[in-house]
């Protein structure tokens, strides 16, 4: 007993550091990342109480993108497992966390839309709605809020009532620079708690609508705000653009964007810029890519620069050139081969039957890699290094799979 309590002694941590919480703050936002600042508060009690205070928190978000954990589809929440870097974070958000839903109004009825800063957007149908809307809340499993979002006026959804329905795709929009942090007053808290989100929809004459939704600290309204009809120049918008796997959204530089035609000659992007709200189409003007080796996702590739990611053949290479006011005009020999790697291999040693990507978003994209009809791998992709890290490994595929992106629950503020 007495060699027991001895450990424990050797074990509980140092009551205080030697060093002012002025010179610990800049230690701690040197950290490689959110896990190792969360080991660092098992350390010492000052350690602890600096990292948890607001301030800190703030700058440490500002500087450091937060983990992916895991990714959300229609069987759950699967979280990062070994060797990810992100597992013992994702365990922790597992065990404290409740992606059941079970605090929503019948959460059985509820399907996962879409998940970004730490928010969940979940959808279900309304009940003889032609217009095919969908019901939708905005939830945080994490500390078990929610939001139920105002079905779209009348006045906004008789203007797309016509013979040609639509089927309308929602997705949150990503959280301004600064959001998401704690507020030291009310004020402050319920702004950075607010959220916004887009209902979007193709119908058959290869036009597209967009309607948003602020959630404006409880006083949200939704307006329509985009709208988009294919020029001359460029084919036209397929129906199932928001939905099908082929045109994965990519979110870089405050814009949407859906790569069109993505194995065809006259590839172009739809791009939703999400500051002023409009819809434009972009030739990609991709570079001379082999049959095999096609565009998968317009990401940021850092230094303020436009980034296009291509799969083919055993590799993956990462493309870039300078963003312009008018990208129609950019010609192809402005792409510059800017990184290249090569992707994994299987346990066996071999190439992977296949990839399909999940979209990307900011600093991830989460990648299927296809070992045989009963074996997939999820690999996380960091973009800008092309970093690829198996994220978990599951017998079945399901295609509508939303990455998960936050701070371990020690570090995340609540995001609504």
């Amino acid at each position: 007993m007495a060699a027991s309590a001895a450990r424990r002694i050797a074990a509980a941590p140092a009551a205080d550091s030697p060093f002012p919480d002025e010179i610990l703050e800049e230690i701690f936002l040197r950290l490689g990342g959110a896990a190792d600042l969360a080991r660092a508060c098992a350390a010492c009690a000052s350690f602890l109480r600096v990292i948890t205070a607001r301030p800190f928190l703030r700058r440490f978000r500002s500087l450091h993108a937060p983990p992916a954990l895991g990714f959300l589809n229609t069987r759950g929440f699967h979280p990062a497992s070994p060797p990810h870097r992100s597992a013992p974070a994702a365990a922790a958000l597992a065990r404290d966390a409740d992606f059941d839903f079970s605090f929503l109004p019948e959460p059985r009825l509820w399907t996962v839309a879409d998940a970004r800063g730490g928010a969940v957007l979940l959808s279900r149908p309304i009940p003889d709605n032609a217009e095919e809307f969908a019901e939708l809340v905005v939830c945080d499993p994490l500390y078990r809020r929610y939001v139920l979002v105002p079905p779209i006026p009348d006045d906004l959804a008789s203007s797309v009532k016509q013979r040609d329905r639509w089927r309308f795709s929602s997705f949150l929009l990503a959280p301004p620079a600064g959001e998401h942090d704690d507020g030291d007053d009310k004020e402050e808290g319920d702004r950075s708690r607010s959220f916004s989100l887009i209902c979007a929809a193709v119908d058959r004459k290869s036009k597209a609508v967009a309607f948003v939704f602020r959630s404006g600290g409880g006083n949200g309204n939704w307006q329509r705000v985009a709208n988009h009809s294919s020029s001359s120049r460029s084919p036209p918008l397929p129906r199932m653009l928001f939905h099908s796997d082929l045109h994965e959204r990519s979110y870089a530089h405050g814009c949407f964007y859906w790569i069109v035609d993505p194995m065809g000659c006259s590839c172009y992007s739809l791009v939703l810029d999400t500051r002023d709200m409009k819809f434009t189409d972009i030739d990609l003007h991709l570079p001379r890519l082999s049959r095999r080796n096609y565009p998968r996702a317009i990401v940021d590739a850092g230094e303020g620069m436009l980034g296009l990611l291509t799969f083919g053949g055993s590799a993956i290479r990462l493309f870039r050139r300078t963003r312009r006011n008018d990208d129609a005009s950019v010609g192809a020999e402005e792409w510059q081969l800017y990184r290249t790697a090569r992707l994994p291999k299987n346990c066996n040693g071999k190439d992977y039957d296949g990839w399909f990507t999940g979209g990307a978003a900011d600093v991830y994209s989460l990648v299927l890699a296809r070992e045989s009809r009963s074996s997939w791998q999820y690999h996380t992709l960091e973009l800008k290094t092309l970093l690829f890290e198996r994220l978990y490994v599951s017998d079945h595929t399901v295609v509508d799979n939303h990455l998960y992106v936050r701070f371990p629950p020690l570090l995340a503020p609540p995001c609504i």
